[in-house]
């Protein structure tokens, strides 16, 4: 193949190369506009990491991360939190300090 494109003569090669160059460039752009890019989602309950609630009986019990700490609660309603208790936190050293 590269004896192929030696044969071709330097202005050949140089067009052909400028040609993937162009291809290339083309196939990287991103032209499809996204409508929804400037929507954002505001979540009505609270923030917080990987939140997980089930509702039991008449209650709203909420499983999720704060700080280094996986915390659940129970609350009447669903956005409002109840009293927060840690049922675990990461150690201080080891392989799981950072992994909530």
């Amino acid at each position: 193949m590269i004896t192929y494109l030696a044969q071709m003569g330097k202005g050949l090669l140089t067009l052909l190369l400028i040609m993937v160059e162009i291809i290339y460039a083309t196939c990287q752009t991103d032209h499809v506009k996204d409508e929804n890019a400037n929507i954002s989602f505001s979540n009505p309950v609270w923030d917080g990491a990987d939140p997980w609630m089930v509702k039991h009986g008449d209650d709203y019990i909420s499983c999720f991360k704060l700080n280094n700490s996986i915390v659940v609660c129970k609350s009447k309603r669903m956005t409002i939190r109840g009293e927060l208790k840690s049922i675990w936190s990461a150690p201080s050293t080891g392989w799981n300090r950072a992994c909530v």
